[in-house]
């Protein structure tokens, strides 16, 4: 799990469960698990079509840190924008 905050203003934007060790460059909607308006998405079905999806912006200072695509195995997901957030690993055992 890690939490992925705004470079700009330090805001956290989402936590999301990241597979494997290498570079965040994509949030898939069906893992971010906070905040509820973004963890909600995966349950609307118009969010299959990621024009309906909004811009993943900063809370705080609504910088925007990615846009919705269709990956290539179909899933929808943020590209996220590099030099705009930074990622910390959550440390807290559930």
């Amino acid at each position: 799990m890690v939490r992925v905050h705004c470079a700009l203003c330090g805001s956290e934007a989402l936590y999301y469960q990241k597979d494997g060790d290498g570079a965040l460059k994509r949030c898939y909607l069906n893992r971010i698990y906070a905040p509820a308006n973004l963890a909600q998405l995966q349950n609307n079905p118009a969010m299959d079509d990621p024009k309906q999806v909004p811009a993943l912006e900063c809370p705080k200072c609504k910088t925007v840190l990615g846009k919705a695509i269709t990956h290539h195995d179909g899933r929808v997901a943020f590209r996220l924008r590099p030099g705009f957030f930074f990622k910390r690993r959550d440390t807290e055992k559930s």
